[in-house]
């Protein structure tokens, strides 16, 4: 074995080593099913990448016989690998704002099935018709423009989703998140294109392994500041929400608008009709909310600060937000068959985005949402319900 082709295969063993330590470190650190299962399936899928890769080096330097049809494996194993980078990365994109809609099993099994169907077309057109592919004893460029269109195909789909989800304006802490998954396969198809033209520089397994430990690390910082129940911010993201805001307050004078929210009735429905539907309530309410910050000109912080209570932060606001807020969101709630039964409290009080009187405002909303809580009571007595 050539000095070439050691370096070569070692540099993707590392890179393989590598990608299994993440893969095992995300086993013990998922909070979310959905997003840790993807996530887990992207790693596998670089890591058989990386392996494909071994196989290639050693048909390309006569380790393995090298013939059109070793090369035709290789190439199409190498194929194979790719679509399942592809398929993974495009079902953990789906996953990556920390929350799953009633149609996301259905847009996972269209995504796998496609990929599947397409592995399976591609086998008989390079196997049959491999006297056309390779020529000279090498693959012609056709051959890889084929295997790496799904690539470029899907990483376009995978950026544009990413930047769809980044410009929104709900939880903008999260941007980081969107940023790195953005970004992430125009890096690795760049390592790729790279590779091909520097086939005795292992590119591609540096690239990827570099590419997949920024994933990591972004989907672990995700799920430290976010809800697994509601995807909505937890209080750590809160925090690091309210630090920004303080930051951007030293140079702007803008109030924001704290909003204290909680479900009536919610222990009852939550004790009568058993927790996994008091989930699905506070689930339901939480994707109301979301709508409710698609709606809105502001920039929007959701938390879920506790329980059934929710804090909003719309930031910029006036008196008017508070309520716009009501309105929108009590006739987002009823136009949802879900949801057309779910009232709630509110308590609003601005706020200059200092730090040092954020607890006190936070508890000032919080006595007005239980003042108007009591008051939503009284008139559902009232009115006999």
């Amino acid at each position: 074995m050539n000095s070439d082709a050691l370096y070569y295969i070692l540099a993707n063993i590392v890179a393989m080593i590598t990608l299994l330590c993440l893969f095992i470190g995300n086993l013990n650190h998922g909070d979310y099913h959905y997003k840790q299962y993807s996530m887990n399936h992207l790693l596998i899928a670089v890591i058989l990448l990386c392996g494909q890769d071994i196989f290639w080096t050693l048909v390309d330097h006569d380790i393995v016989p090298k013939n059109n049809t070793t090369f035709i494996l290789a190439n199409y194993i190498m194929c194979v690998a790719i679509l399942y980078v592809c398929g993974a990365w495009l079902c953990y994109t789906q996953t990556i704002n920390g929350k799953t809609d009633a149609h996301f099993i259905k847009r996972v099994k269209m995504i796998i099935g496609f990929y599947v169907i397409s592995a399976i077309v591609l086998a008989p057109v390079l196997f049959i018709f491999q006297d056309f592919w390779i020529q000279d004893g090498r693959p012609i460029m056709g051959l890889y423009v084929m295997i790496y269109a799904f690539a470029i195909a899907t990483f376009f789909a995978i950026s544009s989703i990413s930047i769809r989800l980044l410009v929104q304006r709900e939880n903008y802490i999260h941007r980081k998140t969107y940023i790195i998954n953005a970004l992430s396969p125009i890096v690795a198809l760049g390592f790729g294109f790279i590779q091909m033209f520097t086939v005795e520089i292992p590119l591609m397994c540096s690239g990827l392994s570099i590419t997949m430990l920024l994933l990591v690390m972004s989907s672990l910082l995700f799920q430290n500041i976010t809800d697994p129940l509601t995807g909505l911010m937890n209080r750590n993201g809160l925090r690091k929400a309210i630090d920004r805001i303080e930051e951007s307050s030293k140079v702007s004078k803008h109030e924001h608008l704290l909003i204290m929210v909680d479900l009536n009735d919610f222990k009852n429905k939550n004790d009568t009709l058993g927790h996994l539907k008091g989930d699905e309530i506070l689930v339901n309410f939480a994707s109301a909310i979301r709508e409710y910050t698609n709606k809105t000109d502001n920039k929007t912080i959701v938390c879920r600060y506790g329980g059934d209570e929710f804090l909003i932060i719309v930031k910029n606001a006036n008196d008017k937000s508070a309520d716009e807020f009501k309105t929108i969101l009590e006739d987002l709630l009823r136009s949802r068959e879900e949801t057309k039964d779910v009232h709630f409290s509110a308590g609003y009080v601005m706020w200059n985005g200092t730090l040092s009187t954020f607890d006190n405002k936070l508890s000032a909303a919080d006595q007005l949402m239980y003042k108007d809580k009591k008051y939503n009571k009284s008139q559902n007595l009232m009115n006999g319900n």
